[in-house]
Formats: structure tokens, C-alpha cells, sequence
């Protein structure tokens, strides 16, 4: 799975876990005057005040719904804001290869590997060796150098 995949699926996450909050208080707001409603249906509190406080919930709900919703929203802005910068950041830091200065093996997750197999093993990659122009001349002089005369 790459990282593209990851950092959408952590935003659809975040995204969905503030629209559960919302549709929760949502639900909330809607139901409490139906709880007090049957409250008084069934004899747990006087008709006449579990009435008048479904009554008070429902002309006072939207205005709070409203409110929470702001409130709810403004925090999803921020969060998001900010998981999307560490997301950012953790995406530039897995950008660097660390590539010994010596022998140019390769930090993997199990330890040093040699940079070939590295890449065949991440970038399905076959891997061919060459030397490119100014290291065949250098090759060419140490052996013009070392030949027996």
C-alpha cells in the first residue's frame, strides 16, 4: 500500500469520525424532546413540564445544533489542517534514501542492503551492470598502467 492510499484513507478516517459527531448530536437534539414526551406518557414526570420542556428543546435545538456544528466543524478544519502538514512531513522525510557513503548499501526496514537488490526488491527493477563513460577511461588507464611491458 503506498502512501498515497494511507493518507487518504487516515483523512477519510478523520473526516467520517466528525460526521458520526455531528449525526450523534444531531440525533440528540432530535430525540430529547421525544424521551421527555414519553416521559410523561408513561407517568414518570407530570404531563404538563415534561411538555414544556419538549417544547423549549424543540425551539431552542436549532440555534444549539447550529452552534455545536460551527464549533464541530471549526475543530475538523484544524485537525485536518494539521494532520495533512504531518502528513506532509512524514511523506518528505520517507523521501530520503540513506545510502551508506562507502560501500552504497541501502537502509532498508530489515537493515543495509546493496543498492541493487534494494531496487529490484522496491521498484521491480532488473538490475544491469555498465560503467559509464569516464569510469571505463579510468579502468582503461589502470589497466594501460599495470600492463606488463
Amino acid at each position: 500500500m503506498n502512501f498515497s492510499t494511507i493518507s487518504r484513507r487516515i483523512l477519510t478516517l478523520v473526516i467520517s469520525g466528525f460526521a458520526g459527531a455531528i449525526i450523534l448530536i444531531w440525533a440528540n437534539d432530535l430525540l430529547a424532546p421525544v424521551y421527555y414526551s414519553r416521559q410523561s406518557d408513561l407517568g414518570l414526570a407530570p404531563a404538563t413540564s415534561a411538555h414544556r420542556l419538549a417544547m423549549e428543546l424543540r425551539e431552542g435545538m436549532w440555534l444549539e445544533f447550529s452552534v455545536e456544528v460551527v464549533l464541530i466543524a471549526a475543530l475538523a478544519v484544524v485537525v485536518l489542517l494539521g494532520i495533512r502538514s504531518l502528513l506532509a512531513r512524514i511523506r518528505y522525510l520517507e523521501g530520503f534514501l540513506l545510502v551508506c557513503a562507502s560501500c552504497k548499501s541501502v537502509r532498508a526496514d530489515n537493515g543495509w542492503v546493496p543498492l541493487e537488490r534494494y531496487l529490484e526488491h522496491r521498484a521491480d527493477l532488473k538490475i544491469s551492470h555498465s560503467l559509464c563513460p569516464s569510469c571505463l577511461e579510468a579502468q582503461r588507464r589502470a589497466n594501460h598502467a599495470h600492463a606488463p611491458r
